[in-house]
């Protein structure tokens, strides 16, 4: 028998494809549970079709830290002033039962601390008020200040299940928080497997080869791998021509990554298509038809693996390589140096998508891992989402 818990899934953007795919996993994951779930959601993602009875759900106004930062200077004061009143009706009125910390990674690594620390204060005043935190899967590190170090001992101190999506994130928050606490920790993988894709829903050309940029691979490498990035997507897109294939330009976050998609159709002469969409089951649903990926988005590569779909990877950040390893696609991450020493040679680029097309047999088993730890990483949640 079930019974009827409110479950409020927060700490997202609603512009961030990845984020909306790990809400849609995350609430189709709570329902699979406990069907007598009620979902509550920030009123901003009222255009946002998450595929769920409307009577299920109930929107709300949450007090919103997350743009912080960017915030006028008079902008910044009053939300400091009214946060702790608005925490205070907000937690009174709502009578939330489970808290679901959505984003991937926001806690060092380049990310905002003050925003950070507004979170989680915000999540305290929950717990405080009887709601229990479940910290979804994390990228922790790198943590270069003492500062963020204490945001993740907090962080962990209010959870009552903490997960660590890469094992390099879970030895950062274990030396974090000692030995003895560290054994709470869970390893939780990437749990987006089981958002269906809208296959077919777009025109799709025959033979596409996915392109997916990041403007992260500029502001958060160094120099000489900020340099090449484009270089080396351009050429890709050239042996893929080369190929046969018709490379096509895929956003996976089109609000800050359509810079860097012109930026790489100037140096291919302008001849490809861009494909841009708000709506992540329709852009998963694209990747699905491709032959084969080529994404520095880290839920590019996890749309194209849980589609079975061969895949190169790139990325800023461990979590993309630590991703992979954990299915046993690490071979198929181009990190920044190899980018950068081949970032011209066609010859070696080459090879590298031949690899990734001939090895179907891996992807195909890596999707169905996939699969088998989003159940497995449901089955640790369950009890608190349907308490007998």
């Amino acid at each position: 028998m079930t019974s009827s818990v409110r479950c409020l899934f927060t700490n997202f953007s609603p512009r961030n494809l990845g984020d909306c795919l790990m809400v849609d996993a995350a609430i189709h994951g709570v329902i699979a549970i406990n069907q007598a779930a009620t979902i509550l959601l920030p009123q901003n993602t009222h255009d946002i079709d998450f595929h769920i009875n409307s009577g299920q759900v109930k929107r709300l106004r949450i007090p919103d830290y997350r743009n912080f930062a960017n915030q006028p200077r008079r902008a910044k004061l009053g939300s400091l002033m009214s946060g702790p009143f608005q925490d205070f009706r907000f937690w009174k009125r709502e009578n939330v039962d489970l808290i679901f910390d959505i984003s991937g990674f926001y806690i060092g690594g380049g990310h905002d601390s003050q925003r950070a620390r507004n979170i989680i204060n915000h999540y305290r005043k929950g717990v405080e008020s009887g709601a229990k935190l479940i910290v979804l899967p994390k990228t922790f590190g790198p943590l270069s200040n003492n500062s963020d170090k204490d945001l993740v001992a907090e962080l962990f101190d209010l959870s009552s299940i903490f997960f660590c999506r890469d094992q390099k994130s879970l030895e950062t928050v274990s030396k974090i928080i000692g030995t003895t606490k560290s054994k709470r920790i869970q390893l939780g993988f990437d749990y987006t497997a089981s958002v269906p894709s809208d296959a077919g829903s777009s025109q799709h050309p025959k033979q596409a080869a996915a392109i997916i940029p990041n403007v992260r691979m500029l502001d958060r490498t160094n120099p000489l791998v900020a340099e090449s990035f484009f270089p080396f997507m351009a050429e890709a897109i050239k042996v893929l021509g080369l190929k046969g294939l018709t490379p096509v330009i895929v956003l996976q976050q089109p609000d800050i990554d359509m810079r860097a998609a012109e930026e790489i159709r100037k140096l291919v002469g302008g001849d490809i298509e861009i494909f841009s969409s708000f709506d992540h089951r329709k852009v998963k649903g694209f990747i699905y038809d491709c032959d084969i990926v080529l994404s520095a988005r880290f839920h590019g590569i996890l749309n194209a693996i849980s589609s079975g779909v061969p895949v190169l990877g790139l990325g800023w950040n461990h979590k993309y390589e630590e991703m992979l390893k954990s299915l046993n696609l690490d071979r198929f991450f181009v990190d920044g140096a190899r980018m950068t020493q081949i970032k011209g040679d066609q010859e070696q680029i080459s090879k590298l998508i031949d690899d990734a097309m001939n090895a179907q047999a891996d992807f195909t088993s890596a999707r169905a891992r996939h699969a088998e730890l989003t159940s497995e990483l449901w089955d640790k949640i369950s009890p608190l989402v349907n308490p007998a």
